[in-house]
């Protein structure tokens, strides 16, 4: 009967890849919580407000826990933090732009560092740099355009990866 009971509890949502990429499983808790809660308030602009109780409640994170977790997603710039009202109540918000870099970094470290060996065998060979073309454009705006474009696309991708609602998508575009 105790293990229905504990199967009946609310799971929450966990993204892997987050905690992977913040270097901590509680962070990665922490973060994955917030999300889950983000645009499901009434808070407008991205804010949510949880209580240290509401999260330990939520996650099983302890008080040091939530604190060494939300230290560390600051320090990435992740997580932005505002108090207000009286008495005082801490309000949380996502940096969006911000985790996509970071998971950007994981996911691009990641792939290199799996790659990393395979150069070894290969042949020390040098390559002739490629001729450009005598027609194309090439400004600095057109460039920085397409480099924004692509760290956009590239940010998209990882939020859909890690399975970051379409309405939080959509809400960046």
């Amino acid at each position: 009967m105790l293990f229905i009971k504990i199967l009946q509890d609310r799971p929450i949502r966990y993204y892997p890849d987050i905690a992977k990429a913040l270097g901590s499983v509680k962070a990665g808790v922490f973060i994955s919580q917030i999300l889950y809660w983000t645009g499901k308030g009434k808070i407008k602009e991205g804010w949510i407000y949880k209580t240290q109780n509401e999260m330990y409640e939520e996650t099983a994170l302890s008080r040091r826990e939530q604190e060494n977790a939300r230290k560390i997603a600051r320090k990435l710039s992740i997580l932005e933090e505002k108090k207000e009202g009286i008495p005082q109540r801490l309000y949380f918000r996502i940096n969006f732009e911000k985790l996509g870099e970071v998971l950007l970094s994981y996911y691009q470290n990641n792939k290199n560092a799996q790659n990393r060996h395979t150069c070894l065998f290969r042949k020390n060979k040098q390559y002739a740099p490629k001729e450009h073309s005598l027609y194309s454009k090439n400004t600095q705006e057109n460039t920085q355009k397409n480099k924004l474009y692509l760290k956009k696309k590239a940010l998209l991708k990882a939020f859909k990866k890690i399975g970051v609602s379409q309405n939080i998508i959509d809400n960046y575009k």
